[in-house]
């Protein structure tokens, strides 16, 4: 009897060990390393809510996939329905790791100010999971184009009489495609190593006030060349986004916790003026003279920005107001003003434009990337081209800019 249970209690005991490898056998087998997926804007990520439009999203999954999946998207802050996230599932097959979908505005024109939409994913695999970066489309409100006057109208039918140039075909909304080719030095920093970036967007252009009536001059009254999205990014990458240098700075510090800065509500604008057209051959001057931030005059392209957050910081100078700055050891009360001087400032010209090209051609090394700024309207083709250099402080030397303007011919 005894050795009956004691066989019995053997027995007890080596199936309590093989359970127990069994079970952590399978613990080890089920944990898996979380599978990041990426999403980001294809291009320009910002739309009018009047647009034709689309904004493309692409996915990349971190780890292909060993099993079929399921991505379910959805559009936060889109409760009056603005805008139609296409498709709203997607299937993934095993092997699969990208996938795309697309935004697009309903142009219900209910917009009254800017919308930003945010991108949200959920999975069916468990172990999937985004990087954490927020995913966001912004739609402005239904464009505003200028009404022509009663004296540009007369302009533009005189040129259409006696200059045999019919501006009417490239005023309004103009579709643009943009692309930006980046010298090997700042590539790395500012375009993710990459050798170019392209975007496509939409251009207002109206008859500018500076036109004659044998001199047409056209005014580009919103995202300028298709770069408004482009330099906005630029612009908050060396001030507000720069989470290594400029915010971590004393003033920088300063500035980020008096203006209330909040990236849903501000606003920023790129327009040029001075579009000269040669009737000639149609060629276009878009070139001009100004004073940079180094008291330097120079030969530019003379682009205008606004941007939101700079207008309440430099409103904030003007009313000599002054900000508590912390320098570790000691806090100091400096006026806004100081600060602005000192390397606190929000300005979009002390970023772009402050390069006088024309001295740049001379001595760049950047010879493969430097271009002579050029523009030209062919009615037959339908296509107005610029090509020109483009400066941001802080880096290496010149990008080039390719912007190509399609309308109807």
């Amino acid at each position: 009897m005894k050795k009956f249970k004691f066989m019995l209690m053997c027995m007890l005991a080596m199936l309590t060990g093989f359970s127990a490898c069994s079970s952590s056998d399978n613990n080890d087998g089920d944990k898996q390393m979380t599978n990041y997926v990426s999403i980001s804007a294809a291009g320009n990520n910002i739309i009018n809510e009047d647009d034709d439009e689309e904004v493309k999203f692409n996915i990349l999954i971190g780890n292909t996939l060993t099993a079929d999946a399921t991505i379910n998207l959805s559009l936060e802050g889109n409760d009056d329905n603005v805008a139609t996230l296409t498709p709203s599932t997607i299937a993934l097959k095993a092997g699969t790791k990208t996938a795309s979908f697309t935004v697009k505005s309903n142009k219900k024109s209910l917009l009254k100010s800017d919308r930003v939409l945010t991108v949200k994913a959920t999975f069916s695999d468990a172990n999937m999971k985004t990087d954490g970066k927020a995913v966001t489309l912004t739609i402005k409100p239904d464009s505003d184009i200028p009404v022509l006057t009663a004296e540009q109208q007369k302009l533009i039918e005189g040129y259409k009489q006696n200059l045999n140039i019919d501006l009417t075909k490239i005023l309004g909304k103009v579709k643009v495609d943009t692309k930006v080719t980046f010298n090997d030095d700042d590539k790395i920093d500012i375009n993710d190593n990459k050798d170019t970036r392209s975007f496509s967007g939409v251009t207002i252009i109206t008859l500018s006030e500076k036109a004659t009536a044998d001199k047409p001059v056209l005014k580009m009254v919103s995202n300028a060349m298709g770069m408004a999205a482009f330099n906005y990014e630029m612009l908050r990458k060396k001030t507000v986004e720069d989470t290594e240098n400029w915010t971590q700075m004393p003033y920088g510090k300063a500035v980020m916790e008096n203006i209330n800065y909040d990236y849903n509500k501000e606003t920023f604008t790129m327009t040029l003026d001075g579009i000269e057209v040669n009737p000639a051959d149609m060629t276009l001057k878009f070139t001009g003279s100004k004073v940079n931030v180094y008291e330097e005059e120079i030969t530019t392209i003379p682009f205008d920005y606004t941007f939101s957050a700079w207008d309440r910081l430099k409103a904030m100078a003007d009313a000599n107001k002054s900000f508590v700055v912390d320098e570790g050891d000691t806090k100091t009360e400096v006026s806004v003003q100081d600060i602005i001087d000192g390397g606190g400032s929000l300005n979009p010209y002390i970023f772009f434009d402050n390069t006088d090209f024309i001295a740049d051609g001379e001595e760049t090394e950047y010879k493969n990337i430097y271009v002579v700024p050029t523009g030209k309207i062919d009615f037959t083709s339908g296509k107005m081209t610029f090509a020109f250099p483009w400066y941001l402080e802080n880096t290496y030397g010149c990008q080039r800019v390719e912007a190509t303007y399609t309308f109807g011919n």
